[in-house]
Parts: C-alpha cells; sequence; structure tokens
C-alpha cells in the first residue's frame, strides 16, 4: 500500500489515491465492480424455476435447469438437465452473465 500523504493511500486494484478514512485498501469503483463479480454457489441454493444456469461437472462447464430427463442409464427423473437432455449432478452453480448490450457497429 502505498501513501502519497497521511490522508491517503493507493487502491490496491487501480492504483487510485484515496483516503484514508474509507477504511478499505481498494477504491469506491473497484469496491462495486468486486461486489458484482459472480460467485459459485452450493447447488442447493439454485433456481428450481427452469432458469437456465452455469455449472461445474467433471471438468467443463455446463447451461442446465431444472427439470425432467434422462439419467445414464436411461431412468427419467428430475434433476440438472442439460441441452441433451440428460441429468447431471454439479455442486455448485452461478447465475448467467448478462447478454452484451447491442450496439452500434
Amino acid at each position: 500500500m502505498n501513501r502519497i500523504s497521511e490522508a491517503q493511500v493507493q487502491c490496491e486494484l487501480c492504483e487510485e489515491f484515496i483516503a484514508v478514512e474509507d477504511a478499505r485498501i481498494i477504491c469506491n469503483d473497484c469496491f462495486t465492480y468486486a461486489q458484482n463479480i459472480p460467485t459459485w454457489h452450493p447447488i442447493e441454493n439454485a433456481p428450481k424455476d427452469r432458469t437456465r444456469i452455469l455449472v461445474p461437472w467433471k471438468g467443463e462447464h455446463f447451461i442446465v435447469a431444472w427439470g425432467t430427463g434422462k439419467t445414464q442409464d436411461y431412468r427419467v427423473t428430475d434433476g440438472w438437465k442439460k441441452d441433451s437432455g440428460y441429468i447431471i449432478n454439479p455442486t455448485h452453480w452461478m447465475p448467467l452473465p448478462e447478454l452484451p448490450k447491442e450496439g452500434k457497429g
């Protein structure tokens, strides 16, 4: 942490100088950005309303939604269904990112 005066420190992420009384070592812009970074959540907290979510499974990422599908032994059951129709059993999930805004170009 760099100081330019007793009243300021340098943000550890963007290197902007901020007041010491802010009581954190990153500036407000970096703090806001960090709060919006998606993080992994336990699968037990995932929405079961057919919302599509991102999950890790056997070293890959898949987009799944809660629904009726087939297991590896072809039984039909409810669970986290891939687009292929097969059920997987992930342990974690995160929301999908927002789609990009359409711009000129």
